[in-house]
């Protein structure tokens, strides 16, 4: 997946012409509608009896990882960095029965209680 660099703006990116200019910055010669990667961020697999959910994660190890889950959302930290992801109805209701590494992918398994 590309990395898109900018420097900070040094005014509010408000209105049209700010965030064009931005965008300009931001993008280079690169079309903002372009797909500009073909990666699945993430997925949801059957699996028997089991949902797994599987993550893009490509400079993640097994050390970085810590997970759990609660209301309804699942809390990944790799390393220092530490997100909470809505979980989709499917696996709100559902417990973590175990994650592992696939490649570059985390996939976690979730089992009904």
């Amino acid at each position: 997946m590309p990395v898109l660099r900018a420097d900070l703006a040094g005014h509010e990116l408000v209105g049209l012409e700010h965030l064009s200019e931005f965008a300009g910055h931001l993008y280079g010669l690169e079309s903002p509608a372009d797909r500009l990667a073909e990666v699945e961020p993430m997925r949801v697999e059957a699996s028997d009896e089991s949902l797994v959910l599987s993550l893009h994660l490509p400079f993640a190890e097994k050390g970085d990882i810590d997970l759990g889950s609660g209301d309804g959302e699942l809390f990944l930290a790799v390393g220092p960095h530490r997100r909470a992801i809505v979980l989709p109805d499917s696996l709100a209701r559902r417990e973590i029965a175990g994650a592992r590494f696939a490649g570059e992918r985390l996939e976690v398994e979730f089992v009904e209680p």
